[in-house]
């Protein structure tokens, strides 16, 4: 009964890896998805106020919708709900603002490492790494005045 358990369990286990089990490129296919839309929809690069500051939060609407944008109006089409605004942006949360910029900053860098050994365009890479490192010198500037 026991020995029957146990090979139970390995077949389910086994079977179960062998089900999640994914290609190099389907790994990669996934990152640069959620990449891309964590570029469009959780940050906004640029050197103004704001921006590179990674969003911890932000209305569900559908992602082919809307774009990331600073304007309250284009989050809420029919109106804010009720209770909903933070610092000017209605609906957007910050939270731990500098924990997260120095956990988006070391995923540049490391996907800056892979590109650079992989021999791929690591330009795209460099340039929002320089507008986040950017934006930790408005942060220091900001709370030092």
């Amino acid at each position: 009964m026991e020995k029957t358990a146990i090979l139970l369990l390995w077949l389910c286990i086994a079977i179960t890896e062998l089900h999640s089990q994914q290609s190099q490129s389907g790994y990669m296919k996934k990152y640069w998805n959620y990449e891309n839309r964590y570029r469009k929809y959780f940050v906004h690069l640029g050197n103004n106020a704001g921006d590179g500051l990674p969003i911890a939060h932000r209305p569900l609407r559908r992602l082919d919708e809307q774009a990331f944008t600073y304007e309250p109006r284009d989050w809420y089409p029919d109106g804010a709900p009720d209770g909903i605004y933070d610092g000017g942006w209605k609906g957007i949360k910050f939270g731990d603002v500098t924990a997260d910029l120095g956990d988006y900053i070391a995923r540049l860098a490391t996907q800056y490492k892979l590109l650079k050994n992989a021999g791929e365009n690591t330009l795209p890479t460099l340039n929002e790494l320089y507008y986040a490192i950017q934006c930790v010198e408005r942060v220091d500037l900001k709370a030092e005045s």
